[in-house]
């Protein structure tokens, strides 16, 4: 089983820099990845805190 590699950036990556990590399993994550996962993160939690907050109403 291959590992995949992940390179994160705040900003973007160069076209050539996508091309390289193609066939690596080389993952870039660019910076409005990181918002749009972190916003997937912080509605995930609230749906569990409110998940929690009804049934502890019961």
């Amino acid at each position: 089983m291959k590992e995949t590699l992940y390179v994160i950036t705040t900003s973007d990556f160069t076209s050539n820099a996508y091309t390289y990590a193609q066939g690596l399993n080389i993952d870039l994550i660019n910076g409005k990845q990181i918002v749009d996962l972190w916003l997937d993160f912080l509605d995930a939690k609230r749906d569990q805190i409110d998940g929690l907050q009804a049934a502890s109403q019961m």
